[in-house]
């Protein structure tokens, strides 16, 4: 973890998995080694902050980088609740079989 003298130490931050699987890797990069898969929702602590990866503290042994668009600052709702919500927007939850099968194009 990179640390400036001129800067007191801050706590870490914690953030959220934003989607189903989350690698999180040895080094900077979505080629590296796969330390560890996390789930949707589960937290981590933000030890240092990149541009597109941030450096995160799984667990006590586990320290990686992850790709900074599959966080989140606070924690994702429940997939259902959200489903539920939709529902009552959007009239249905769900798309009829009669519906996925149309042969047109959007373009008309």
């Amino acid at each position: 973890m990179t640390t400036n003298p001129s800067q007191p130490q801050l706590p870490p931050e914690t953030w959220y998995t934003a989607v189903d699987s989350v690698n999180v890797t040895k080094e900077k990069s979505p080629v590296s080694e796969v330390m560890k898969t996390l789930k949707r929702g589960e937290s981590v602590k933000v030890l240092e902050k990149g541009r597109s990866h941030y450096q995160v503290k799984v667990d006590k042994e586990n320290i990686g980088w992850v790709a900074k668009s599959k966080l989140l600052q606070e924690k994702p709702s429940d997939r259902a609740e959200a489903s539920s919500r939709l529902a009552q927007v959007k009239g249905t939850s769900s798309i009829l079989p009669k519906e996925s099968r149309t042969g047109g194009s959007i373009r008309g």
